[in-house]
């Protein structure tokens, strides 16, 4: 089920008002990302996705929205108003987000955020432009992976899928091959991650495959399920870097 918004407002203008109170979200509740995937019902992956402003609010699931506009301190649909309207009375004060600087952000953001305050005070409207949101909880256990391993893990299967285009394939039947191998082994979401991941519309970073890792380290304890899949695809035998992230002990190492 799913949000039907009355046309009042251009999509992109709807995926920006969304991106903005998510963002109002975290600093008006002093959440981490992940603090605030667990309130919404969701994962980073799917966060992730919503604060690149790649989702039309239309298309969020009902329950996300309710969690949403719970966070933020009003009813759904005065939410869904904003979206329509780009109107609705803010309570973020200035306390709210000097307290979020000094746990989240740090001094840096400073400048950002008291210009979105200002801005906020101006329009009636949620805290505006708070690109910088960072999270600064140490990631899962499993893994403890850091930006640069991700990076590096990124690469990696990356390559994967470049190696198969360059045996002729375009990237449709790339990813489609792709798909063959990996099925049934994903939820739908994590599938939708392995695409980002593969394709590069995503930033792979240490909190996102940590959180990734922690999840399916409950049904693979001690191997990638992509790598051992892409490892089994006959175009990929000789792709030896799939060989130093088989498992999650190796790719911790890299």
């Amino acid at each position: 089920m799913s949000f039907d918004l009355p046309i009042k407002a251009t999509p992109d203008q709807q995926k920006e008002r969304f991106v903005q109170s998510l963002k109002q979200a975290l600093v008006a509740n002093k959440y981490s990302q992940r603090e605030l995937c667990e309130a919404l019902g969701i994962t980073i992956g799917t966060l992730t996705k919503y604060l690149r402003g790649a989702v039309d609010p239309s298309k969020v699931g009902v329950a996300i929205m309710r969690n949403l506009a719970r966070e933020l301190g009003f009813t759904t649909n005065t939410l869904l108003t904003y979206f329509e309207t780009g109107e609705y009375e803010s309570s973020l004060t200035i306390d709210d987000v000097a307290s979020w600087i000094r746990s989240e952000a740090g001094h840096a953001d400073l400048p950002t955020l008291l210009m979105a305050m200002s801005q906020s005070t101006e329009k009636s409207a949620p805290v505006e432009h708070l690109d910088d949101v960072v999270d600064s909880e140490p990631a899962p256990v499993v893994g403890n992976f850091t930006d640069e391993q991700a990076k590096h893990f990124q690469s990696i299967v990356r390559g994967a899928l470049y190696k198969l285009r360059a045996n002729g394939l375009s990237a449709r039947k790339a990813w489609a091959r792709i798909e063959e191998v990996i099925e049934g082994q994903f939820e739908p979401e994590e599938s939708d991650l392995i695409y980002d991941l593969m394709t590069g519309d995503i930033v792979f970073t240490g909190e996102i495959m940590s959180e990734t890792s922690k999840r399916l380290v409950t049904r693979y304890p001690t191997y990638c399920p992509l790598v051992e899949s892409l490892m089994k695809m006959e175009e990929l035998s000789d792709y030896e870097p799939l060989r130093s992230v088989k498992t999650w002990k190796l790719a911790a190492a890299l």
